[in-house]
């Protein structure tokens, strides 16, 4: 399909008045506005929740439940967290290895180094 000369010339002068720059920024704006909402709902995050007599995390991407650990990882028993604070300094080193591209997975010296 041929563009005809005269309607791009028409189109060109729409956009380079007031009313065509008021639509430029509109879409820029709202390309932005697109791009920031994408970018925070992929963010990575901790939450910590209570579990029994302690504390487990859940790992978020955006709205999404990405893993749910209700107990220490890598010792046996399924003990739930003794702090609140001990089951968010292991969620965040959870959260920093899948940012990275990493496996989640974390040993048992990982936990007990971030008591």
């Amino acid at each position: 399909m041929k563009l005809h000369p005269f309607k791009f010339y028409q189109c060109l002068r729409f956009f380079l008045t007031d009313a065509g720059r008021t639509l430029q920024i509109a879409f820029c704006l709202l390309l932005l506005f697109s791009v920031f909402t994408a970018c925070r709902d992929k963010g990575v995050h901790c939450q910590v929740i209570r579990v029994g007599e302690g504390y487990g995390y859940i790992i978020l991407q955006g709205r999404d439940t990405l893993i749910v650990q209700p107990y220490v990882p890598a010792v046996g028993g399924g003990m739930p967290f003794a702090t609140q604070h001990h089951a968010q300094v292991v969620g965040e080193l959870v959260c920093r290895k899948l940012i990275a591209g990493d496996s989640p997975s974390v040993s048992r010296n990982d936990v007990e180094a971030l008591r």
